[in-house]
């Protein structure tokens, strides 16, 4: 979970406020004493606290308000005795936002005296929270990756910290326990013998101790022991009765292990499954990398199949079937087994995505309708209109045709009077191919890969042509490559530096721009000012050395204002002392004249004052470009919900303030977790596609991902930075790799035009630069923020070419209406001019919390526009 507000209880101390004694306040099932204290930082002034009333059932509940500088230490609060009962997994209150509040803090600590927090984004209007005990995460030592979970709740503080200086404070009331499951016990069949190939569902049964229990609203979350071969949800819902149906399609006999976790409880279970082949059994291929269905799109694919099992009768025929995410076709076709096993067959997979395969075989000969329907696929542009005047064909039975990414297909369905034989389903992941400009030094999108400079060297050449491979893979060039600020302190001739050499070296031979991101030395955080280079000596000379044995391959350097330990979560160094150590790095480097760009900035949990004070002194004097960390407070909450957009404009306002925003601006640690301590995979990919839309929008330079992969494949083992990754732990994408990949495609080369809101939609544009390897045009990104909100989206035909729309996973997005109704001939948007298609066509979507990009399609790029590209930014670094 993100450290928002990164402040020891130990720090606070405690005001009795005498006008809150005697307001009897009772937990719904535990015991809450019946005075309350005030806790404030030594920096918090002018503190009242008083009465206000509820606006949700107009009760009179406690506030408190205060002046705060801004930063951690400036603290206020409300500290509160408890005794939770023995089956409380929930804490329960209404809370109000005063003045400038963002977020509140929640610190929990048990009987053992364990202190747990979470921080929750808060409005200025009355709501009610339901707060999981799961998310209110141990604080502190992170030495065990195993699961600390809150129990026996000794004491409740409600504290808010001056994230936006000046008067702050909240009013809270109705604070209660409550047990949502209580304790349970998660049951399953400890084996079960299922067929391959064939939907099979296994039943759960979640039992608790709760006389009235009802769980129609949890779920349960699955892990395979192998995602490719054991097909499973995410996690599943409960019936009311506490039963869970969860679907399951296995590929193999195995035998693999599928368990299970519900997260209130903490209840878990598994089973071992072993696969019985009845009959035929065809594993299908499209193309593999580093073990996965992965593919360039738009682009040909060569299907195959192997057949195996003992059948009495032969396929002849198979159907396969390409759906995207929304399980629309995008491919069906019928194809002969012989081409089938051979490879010989080519078939279109007309645009990138996250798609389901599906290959069916069966007993018939079914003709492939090929010879009848010649010409097709045809790309005939983004005006579906078209396909019906432009393209006059005769179908044979059961072929339909369908306009996917610009191409008309031909859809071939399998008879329902066939005999099915067999079926093989999997994941393709299509990324679009990367074009020339992702990888000029302009481009928007990086990514961190953590984690390498502690691995061994055998291991480090092992994973990491791996991870690179997976990084070009989704289209991305810039990588951050972390080292710690004790890993640098040491020797210089010590393992480390065979990392730097090997890193640098591969980095370089995959076409990548690298970053060294390194973090302060240990001792800097005992520094107030340093006049010296004595205590960082050792330091110094390994950044020196990295940079002079790197300069033709690490043009970055960033240095990192946050000590890291393997037992607790980074922390910060004073503003002082960062600007020292940020004086002294100038001057090393630039004494050696290896003249890296030099980034600067605050890499640990956001706090405006510290910000401004380090953007004010050190980073302006000292660095070339900005770097702000910015992950969500609430990793498990939309970037609506986590107040993104306003963070963002706060931080661009402590940049103008210092006379920084001409210069480069760095955006670090953006990324939601998934697992229980996050989202779920979508929407982490739903999220990403946000976060970036709103930072390209406030001209961001560049935009680096938490990290690409995860570091364990169990969705509830490990916190929240366990599970950052666009890769899970086993170098399978996520779906937020395909939203990473398209967004990079679509933003790259483009220039904000303006945000607008039509109805409850939010509304991004841009404009696509004219030498952009896309056909220019006007990009639009548009989502609601909630989920169930929908809204009709607005968007004429200026560039000339139609308009094309697809959403964060490549699923093509049909307009609802084209205003007004006409029928444009084939040829008929060539004539046009910009200005007649502004005032004769205007399409309208339907959009919802689902991000989707709607592209005003121009004419195509000059062929002398990659090289001018080419001319312009070629020796920028920034």
């Amino acid at each position: 979970m993100a450290r928002w507000f990164a402040v020891s209880l130990v720090c606070l101390f405690c005001v009795w406020a005498s006008p809150l004694v005697g307001k009897a306040m009772t937990f719904e099932t535990g015991v809450l004493e019946p005075s309350v204290s005030v806790v404030a930082g030594a920096a918090a002034k002018a503190i009242r606290t008083g009465w206000d009333t509820n606006g949700l059932d107009g009760s009179r509940a406690w506030s408190c308000d205060g002046q705060l500088t801004g930063t951690v230490e400036s603290t206020l609060g409300i500290s509160l005795r408890a005794d939770s009962p023995k089956d409380a997994d929930t804490l329960e209150f209404d809370a109000k936002a005063r003045g400038n509040t963002l977020f509140l803090a929640i610190h929990a600590r048990d009987r053992a005296h364990r202190e747990y927090r979470a921080v929750i984004p808060i409005a200025s209007t009355w709501r009610h929270f339901t707060v999981p005990f799961y998310r209110i995460e141990p604080f502190g030592d992170k030495s065990s990756t195993a699961p600390v979970r809150l129990r026996d709740v000794h004491s409740v503080t409600f504290a808010v910290n001056g994230a936006i200086p000046g008067e702050n404070g909240f009013s809270v009331d109705n604070i209660r326990f409550s047990s949502r499951v209580g304790e349970a016990e998660l049951h399953a069949d400890s084996v079960s013998t299922l067929s391959v190939q064939r939907d099979s569902v296994l039943v759960l049964q979640l039992k608790s101790g709760l006389p009235q229990f009802e769980a129609k609203d949890l779920a349960v979350w699955c892990e395979p022991s192998d995602r490719n071969e054991l097909l499973v949800p995410e996690r599943v819902s409960f019936t009311k009765d506490g039963k869970a149906f969860v679907p399951v399609f296995l590929r193999n006999v195995g035998p693999y292990v599928l368990r299970f976790f519900e997260p209130y409880s903490g209840a878990e279970t598994s089973t071992t499954i072993y696969g019985r082949v009845e009959g035929l059994r065809a594993r299908g291929f499209i193309e593999e990398f580093e073990k996965q269905q992965s593919i360039l799109a738009p682009s040909e694919v060569r299907p195959r199949v192997q057949l195996e099992g003992d059948a009495t009768t032969l396929p002849l025929s198979a159907q396969v079937l390409v759906l995207d995410h929304r399980h629309r076709p995008i491919l069906s076709q019928i194809l002969s087994v012989a081409e089938l096993s051979a490879g010989s067959r080519p078939l279109l997979i007309p645009m990138p995505g996250l798609f389901e395969v599906r290959m069916r075989f069966y007993a018939e000969p079914l003709a492939t309708n090929r010879k009848r329907i010649e010409g097709l696929p045809r790309h005939i542009g983004f005006q579906h209109e078209i396909a019906e005047t432009s393209v006059p064909l005769s179908l044979p039975e059961g072929v339909t045709t369908q306009v996917v990414g610009g191409y008309l297909l031909a859809l071939e369905e399998s008879p329902t009077t066939a005999t099915l034989l067999a079926e093989d389903r999997f994941a393709l992941w299509a990324f679009a191919k990367a074009p020339t400009e992702v990888r000029l030094p302009l481009t928007l999108f990086g990514v961190t890969i953590p984690g390498l400079f502690e691995l061994p060297l055998v291991e480090l050449d092992r994973e990491l042509p791996k991870l690179l491979g997976w990084y070009a893979r989704i289209g991305a060039v810039w990588v951050s490559f972390p080292v710690s600020g004790a890993r640098a302190s040491r020797d210089i001739n010590v393992d480390c530096w065979p990392c730097v050499e090997t890193i640098a070296r591969m980095a370089k031979s995959k076409g990548l721009r690298p970053v060294i991101s390194v973090g302060a030395p240990p001792s800097a955080v005992e520094w107030a000012d340093v006049s010296t280079t004595a205590p960082v000596e050792k330091w110094l000379q390994w950044l020196t050395r990295c940079a002079w044995a790197t300069r033709d391959r690490v043009r970055i350097f960033e240095i990192r204002d946050t000590v890291e330990s393997s037992t607790s979560g980074p922390q910060r160094i004073t503003s002082d002392a960062y600007n020292a150590l940020l004086r002294h790095a100038w001057r090393a480097l630039f004494v050696r004249e290896t003249t890296p760009t030099l980034l600067g900035g605050s890499s640990g949990e956001l706090d405006l004052e510290h910000l401004s004070q380090v953007l004010g002194r050190g980073v302006r004097d000292w660095t070339d470009a900005t770097c702000v960390a910015l992950p969500p407070p609430a990793p498990w909450l939309s970037p609506a919900e986590n107040h993104f957009e306003r963070l963002l404009a706060l931080v661009r306002n402590v940049a103008r303030s210092h006379g920084l925003l001409k210069r480069p601006l760095f955006a670090t640690r953006v990324g939601w977790p998934t697992g229980i301590d996050g989202v779920t995979e979508k929407e982490q990919a739903n999220y990403l596609v946000r976060a970036y839309t709103m930072l390209a929008a406030e001209k961001w330079i560049r935009l680096f991902w938490a990290d690409l992969r995860d570091w364990s494949l169990t969705p509830w083992v490990g916190g929240p930075e366990h599970h950052l990754g666009l890769l899970s732990a086993d170098l399978r994408p996520k779906p937020a790799a395909v939203a990473y990949n398209l967004t990079l495609y679509m933003l790259t080369q483009t220039v904000p035009r303006g945000v607008t809101r039509q109805g409850k939609a939010h509304v991004y544009s841009f404009d696509i630069q004219v030498h952009s390897a896309k056909w220019p045009g006007v990009l639009h990104v548009a989502w609601t923020e909630r989920l169930g909100e929908e809204a009709e989206v607005e968007v004429p035909a200026t560039a000339g070419l139609g308009i094309y729309a697809f959403d964060y996973l490549g699923a093509e997005v049909l307009p609802a209406a084209v205003t007004p109704e006409r029928s444009v001939t084939h040829g008929e948007e060539l004539r046009l001019s910009s200005d007649e298609k502004a005032t004769t066509q205007v399409y309208r979507f339907r959009v919802t919390h689902e991000p989707v990009f709607i592209w005003d399609v121009g004419g195509p790029p000059s062929q002398s526009g990659d090289h001018q590209h080419k001319h312009d930014h070629v020796h920028s670094e920034h």
